[in-house]
């Protein structure tokens, strides 16, 4: 009996693991454990970031690629602009007889306000104009100067009288010869007692201030399609050069600095102090376009006409040019045929003009606006050209003649 409850009593007191106890073990067995667990995800911690600062160090590197095609894009397209006009003064100082041939490739007076992709197609287009012009007149070069006793064959072609023969003669390179003189129709200009125009005056988006003085003993203040009068002022709004959300009033003047040629002097009321001075009315107006486009971070074509800008190809402002003592005393000038337009047709053409005036004081373009896919708002005509002015003309340019 006395032993029965011995046992009894010795299993009584056992030893029996309890929960508490297994929760022990197991913490102390998961404390063994997070060192080499912790260490693992430290090493994938350091790959991680070694990767982010990486994929870093790549992006900036690409963004400073990025930036200087940008940059690149921009000079090229500059210097693009440059030979353009360069080849454009070459024609015309060499009297080509095509009438496209004109100082100024890009009117900006067609609604012109286009996208890059667009507005490249078109400069394209103009340029491979110029390019065959230019290759037309070398094929022909030789056949003028080449001497007599060149060659047996130079020799047989000219003893030959043919067709031919006649073709590249020198005299058909005047421009006098060849530009077909049309009759521009002008809107109506409020004049004083004596028959001369009440000055300042609004023509289309200008506001013509001064006409200026013919200077008639320099030749180059004048080519064969506009007069370049000393002392003539316009002015007109634009997209300021130095604030993206504003526009300002920008004079474009001509002075004479006692050289042979004009200097054009184009101001903007924002930037009285720094004028932007050229030899000619496309290389100022193409650092005011060039400007106003890179302080609004648009990556358009800079192209700009300065006879656009200035105003000499509004037939009304050619014609009050023309009007000036001194114009017959040119040499260079063709005299242009210009009437008075109907009532009916100026009251619609001065009320299109005053609506695009509107249009540029509030948005800084004559043109309708369309939404790029960035959100930003541009003015663009049917060609897409960005940031040019519209004509003020409806049918009558200068470019149709």
């Amino acid at each position: 009996m006395t032993n029965t409850l011995s046992t009894h009593s010795e299993e009584h007191h056992l030893p029996v693991s309890s929960p508490q106890h297994e929760v022990k073990e197991t913490t102390e067995n998961d404390s063994l454990l997070a060192p080499s667990e912790s260490t693992d995800m430290e090493e994938s911690y350091k790959q991680l970031k070694r990767k982010i600062k990486e994929i870093t160090e790549l992006n900036v590197a690409m963004n400073r690629d990025y930036f200087h095609a940008k940059k690149k894009i921009r000079n090229l397209t500059f210097e693009r602009n440059l030979l353009l006009d360069s080849i454009s003064k070459l024609e015309s100082m060499n009297k080509l007889t095509d009438d496209d041939s004109d100082s100024d490739l890009y009117s900006d007076l067609t609604d012109s306000d286009e996208e890059i992709d667009v507005s490249l197609s078109s400069n394209l287009g103009a340029k491979s104009k110029i390019l065959k012009k230019l290759a037309f007149r070398a094929s022909n070069t030789p056949h003028r100067t080449q001497p007599i006793s060149a060659s047996p064959h130079t020799v047989n072609t000219l003893s030959t009288p043919t067709l031919q023969e006649h073709a590249p003669a020198p005299h058909k390179r005047s421009r006098s010869a060849k530009i077909p003189v049309k009759t521009r129709r002008v809107q109506p200009i409020e004049r004083d007692a004596d028959g001369k125009p009440k000055l300042p005056q609004q023509i289309g988006v200008l506001t013509v201030h001064s006409l200026g003085t013919i200077v008639t003993d320099r030749p180059n203040f004048h080519n064969e399609r506009y007069i370049f009068p000393v002392g003539y002022t316009v002015s007109r709004t634009y997209p300021s050069m130095i604030d993206p959300n504003s526009n300002t009033i920008i004079t474009s003047t001509i002075v004479d600095d006692g050289s042979d040629c004009p200097r054009f002097h184009v101001t903007a009321a924002d930037m009285p102090d720094e004028p932007i001075i050229a030899n000619s009315a496309t290389g100022a107006w193409t650092v005011v376009v060039r400007r106003s486009n890179e302080i609004r971070n648009r990556d358009h074509s800079n192209s700009a006409s300065g006879p656009d800008y200035y105003g000499f190809k509004h037939p009304t402002i050619a014609n009050l040019i023309q009007d000036l003592p001194g114009a017959r005393e040119l040499k260079q000038y063709v005299w242009q045929n210009f009437e008075e337009m109907e009532p009916r047709a100026a009251k619609g053409v001065m009320a299109a003009a005053e609506k695009k005036r509107g249009n540029l004081e509030q948005m800084g373009n004559a043109n309708r606006k369309i939404m790029p896919a960035k959100g930003e708002v541009v003015f663009v005509d049917e060609n897409g050209e960005p940031e040019m002015p519209e004509e003020d003309e409806i049918t009558h340019s200068d470019r149709d003649e």
